[in-house]
């Protein structure tokens, strides 16, 4: 069973950052998906690094394989048809995008019951 998260908004919420670690302990792939540039692109264009991203996702238990940097792309065309059951995020833009054109369902942490909204999704995709 595969989730992802958004990082910068999203993940980066201790509330986001524990759920994302229960999930983790329960043997689910928690996934970050974010529209950083890859370290790659980071050093060509002479930004910074994601190195608070990668000391997150060590102390959630997200291991760096299960982290995908769009590059600014948008993020539907990365998840659509990777087997993920939600993707949580802060943008509006990205969740409309997502829950247009990919099949996964996007869920925004702006709502009371984001937390209710995914747990029933994993409920769903456990029967």
């Amino acid at each position: 069973m595969r989730v992802s998260f958004d990082f910068d908004g999203t993940l980066t919420e201790a509330e986001v950052a524990q759920y994302a670690k229960e999930l983790t302990n329960k043997g689910i792939d928690v996934f970050i998906v974010t529209g950083r540039y890859n370290e790659l692109l980071c050093a060509m264009n002479g930004g910074g690094s994601n190195d608070d991203l990668f000391l997150l996702a060590d102390k959630i238990g997200i291991t760096h394989k299960h982290i995908i940097f769009t590059n600014r792309a948008d993020k539907s065309y990365t998840i659509g048809g990777s087997g993920l059951i939600w993707h949580l995020d802060d943008d509006l833009n990205a969740l409309n995008d997502i829950n247009r054109y990919s099949d996964v369902k996007g869920i925004w942490i702006g709502e009371d019951n984001w937390k209710e909204q995914c747990d029933k999704l994993i409920k769903e995709a456990s029967i």
